[in-house]
């Protein structure tokens, strides 16, 4: 039973990383709001969903402030927070990009694949390097 929940969890983080993937290389968009609630499992397959803040590479005409508390790149919380001051802005550069998309990739593996609350044993073990880089500033 153990041997068949690790290797459906490597199956999962595997469709996770492509469906993220594909979107970057395939579609040239950033999701920007990647979270557990984002990806829908159906019999044995992950799909990615939700992309109303979705942008195209290199899309500057359009400011976007979204965020999920705990998932968003430490740069998009910044920005955030830049954001939120009253007055006017400067030109900020927007932090979205293919690297805070795999950060908040990195996040939901964790959420999801760590044993509890508080507790920093990975029920997936060997993915333990490939997390450190993903949430790696």
């Amino acid at each position: 039973r153990q041997e068949m929940i690790l290797l459906r969890g490597d199956c999962l983080i595997a469709q996770m990383a492509k469906a993220v993937e594909f979107m970057h290389e395939h579609l040239n968009y950033t999701h920007n709001d990647i979270k557990p609630s984002n990806f829908f499992l159906s019999d044995d397959r992950v799909d990615l969903g939700d992309f109303e803040t979705a942008l195209v590479h290199g899309d500057t005409s359009r400011k976007l402030v979204a965020w999920s508390d705990g998932f968003a790149a430490p740069e998009v919380m910044e920005f955030v927070a830049e954001m939120r001051i009253p007055g006017p802005k400067p030109s900020l550069p927007t932090p979205y990009s293919c690297k805070s998309d795999v950060f908040s990739l990195g996040r939901v593996f964790k959420v999801l694949f760590m044993k509890g609350s508080g507790d920093e044993t990975l029920l997936l073990p060997k993915f333990a390097p490939l997390l450190e880089r993903m949430l790696a500033q």
